[in-house]
């Protein structure tokens, strides 16, 4: 109901907030672009002076949602060095699942954009979107890796900035219907073959979702993000059971195979019932 959702969204805001933004010692070993990091111990005044612009902008400006929210580390040794952790936004195939990204301000920076990359992926063995594949990479006009788009969405040294970046990945990439982001598939999209290739590759990314950014996020919560990924599922469980046990019912109704659904709410269920709230910070 309307007033469940609204308790639910103020337990979340007040469980969740504090944590949005905040220092924390990353491992830089553990990042996709330490070798990148280790060549750039030298940051430049025009570097250093737009992180801090950057830094600021985050501090106040991240989306928070029970719907879907942005979370951010920055390295307390290297600034120029953070993780994001996105939380699938509802009506997706991605809902309520825990996204991290590496993030780097490279030495070009703010004339080349920053790199991201998925950390989410399973080992390496899910590509989650057409635009984020299983190595990580992350295709957006933005970060210079996607050229499907025109000029005013590419990087602007000037005016670009790593918020941008994060929302575009929250709202352009985890989409309800990401088989459309694939060049050309856009043209069946209202089709009855478009329609079905679409939900054959979501009940897919739907399963991927429970397993990779679900169950093996509560087992294994990411470095950083603990509190989080834990007040976050504790507090959703309810909402994530009835969730899956939805898009479990519309697989069965649409006359598809429900084994890898079944197989991957039988595991979130067990860690679902197994989570509990952080101590307060």
């Amino acid at each position: 109901t309307q007033s469940t959702w609204g308790e639910l969204a103020s337990g979340y805001e007040r469980a969740l907030r504090v944590l949005q933004f905040r220092e924390f010692e990353i491992n830089l070993k553990s990042s996709h672009f330490y070798a990148k990091i280790q060549s750039a111990l030298e940051s430049n005044q025009k570097k250093s002076l737009r992180i801090a612009q950057e830094l600021s902008a985050l501090e106040s400006g991240l989306p928070f949602n029970l719907s879907s929210s942005v979370f951010v580390i920055v390295s307390s040794d290297r600034p120029d060095v953070l993780q994001a952790l996105i939380t699938g936004p509802d009506g997706t195939p991605y809902d309520s699942g825990v996204f991290v990204f590496d993030i780097f301000f490279p030495s070009e920076y703010p004339n080349k954009p920053p790199l991201v990359n998925l950390r989410t992926t399973g080992g390496g063995t899910q590509r989650f979107n057409p635009n984020l594949y299983a190595e990580g990479k992350v295709c957006l006009s933005l970060l210079g890796t996607w050229h499907g788009g025109g000029s005013a969405e590419n990087w602007l040294p000037e005016t670009s900035t790593l918020l941008q970046v994060l929302i575009s990945i929250q709202s352009l990439i985890l989409v309800p219907d990401p088989y459309f982001n694939e060049p050309g598939y856009e043209r069946t999209m209202g089709t009855p073959e478009g329609d079905r290739r679409s939900f054959e590759y979501n009940c897919d990314i739907r399963a991927a979702t429970m397993q990779i950014a679900m169950t093996e996020q509560i087992l294994s919560p990411p470095a950083g993000f603990e509190a989080v990924t834990r007040a976050h599922f504790c507090l959703k469980r309810d909402y994530i059971t009835q969730l899956c046990r939805g898009w479990i019912d519309e697989t069965k109704r649409a006359g598809h195979s429900t084994a890898k659904l079944d197989s991957a709410w039988a595991k979130l269920d067990a860690a679902l019932r197994s989570v509990t709230m952080p101590d307060p910070e």
